[in-house]
């Protein structure tokens, strides 16, 4: 028996807002489902953050379809459960309902309280169980881990059994999670995991536990992770008790290149990057920061124009004057909290929390054009 296992696709998400960004994921979705179509799974998951918000535009909504019915059309079904960012903030139907009602999809758990966080299959002549609960905030963790008990006692029932989570584990990402691996319950063959974006797996009691990353660049600290690992989905082979993971990259990932330069030797490096750029199919997003004394920083832009407009999609750029006092830290050890959880323990709202979460990335990224187009778009939708 063989699954493909793919989750935070992110569909609408426009990184830096920028038209072709959002394009690439629609591109790298669907090469995720043509490579699937030639892999031959038995079944397709899905662990959440189809969407980038629960709001998503009408042409993520077309391509999440249109990319499913390839799959249902040739009898490979798609089930999958609800991320944090594809999550109502109020009570409200999801999208995923939408795709649901038109055969493409079956959502699971997503009122795991009142429903049956798992359905039933036969595949091969054997009894499959498929379990799922949606998105949780931490403040929901010990609820979880009751349902997640009793998920437990029903697994051994049956010749395979997958679950599927959208939650971060303590013991592997420290800064942020929601669940311990102790809470995760034994039974299991394969606990499909998404919401961590980083490729990565490991083997817990007698299966093993999968986070198939994204399958683009959503945040910039994602490229040392893709260098390493790659992007795009696994495939999961549960022929035998013990799953053995198989990853399928894709190709069509954009490059971003990231470089601290001197000031001093500034227009030399970037006459190198543009040599270094020229033969990229994809226009790659260049992330340069300039170090030195006195940098003139409307000479940097001109060369910037001069030498990689029509180069490079886009460009970032950050200066660190030498002798200039660092920016004060806030927070001591800032790195080291859940910033969404503080904010939605904060503000109150789940909604204003993640609104403000993702100003605080735009704007950690200096996108200001992005942060208020953002903010605009939220209380016009709210209002």
């Amino acid at each position: 028996m063989m699954i493909a296992h793919i989750t935070d696709t992110h569909l609408g998400y426009r990184q830096y807002n920028l038209e072709e960004r959002e394009e690439d994921i629609y591109r790298l979705f669907n090469e995720a489902v043509d490579k699937i179509l030639r892999e031959k799974p038995d079944l397709v998951i899905h662990t959440g953050d189809l969407f980038d918000q629960s709001r998503p535009p009408v042409r993520a909504l077309l391509v999440a379809y249109n990319g499913f019915k390839k799959l249902v059309d040739k009898g490979i079904k798609v089930y999958g459960i609800l991320g944090d960012h594809d999550s109502p903030k109020r009570r409200s139907t999801p999208p995923h309902r939408l795709l649901e009602e038109l055969g493409v999809i079956r959502v699971i758990g997503f009122n795991p309280f009142q429903e049956k966080p798992y359905v039933e299959l036969e595949v091969e002549g054997k009894k499959i169980l498929v379990a799922g609960i949606r998105s949780l905030p931490k403040k929901y963790s010990a609820n979880l881990v009751g349902i997640l008990s009793r998920l437990g006692g029903l697994a051994g029932g049956y010749d395979r059994s997958i679950l599927m989570l959208h939650q971060g584990i303590k013991e592997h990402f420290p800064y942020s999670y929601e669940l311990e691996l102790k809470d995760l319950p034994g039974g299991f063959n394969y606990y499909a995991l998404g919401h961590i974006h980083v490729r990565t797996w490991f083997r817990y009691k007698t299966g093993v536990v999968g986070y198939a990353g994204s399958i683009d660049i959503i945040r910039i600290d994602e490229w040392e992770d893709y260098k390493k690992n790659g992007k795009g989905f696994y495939l999961v082979d549960l022929s035998a008790d013990t799953p053995v993971i198989h990853k399928v990259d894709l190709e069509g990932i954009r490059k971003h290149v990231i470089m601290e330069v001197d000031y001093k030797l500034l227009e030399e490096e970037l006459r190198k990057i543009s040599q270094r750029v020229s033969t990229e199919k994809l226009k790659p997003i260049l992330h340069l920061t300039v170090k030195g004394r006195r940098i003139n920083k409307a000479n940097v832009h001109r060369l910037l124009l001069r030498l990689l407009q029509n180069k490079v999609l886009s460009w970032r750029l950050r200066f660190e004057e030498e002798g200039a006092p660092p920016p004060p830290s806030i927070v001591k050890g800032l790195e080291k909290i859940d910033i969404r959880e503080l904010l939605k323990r904060s503000l109150g709202d789940e909604e204003e929390a993640e609104l403000a979460y993702r100003l605080l990335e735009l704007l950690g990224e200096g996108d200001t054009r992005a942060a208020l187009e953002l903010t605009k778009k939220y209380y016009e939708e709210k209002w």
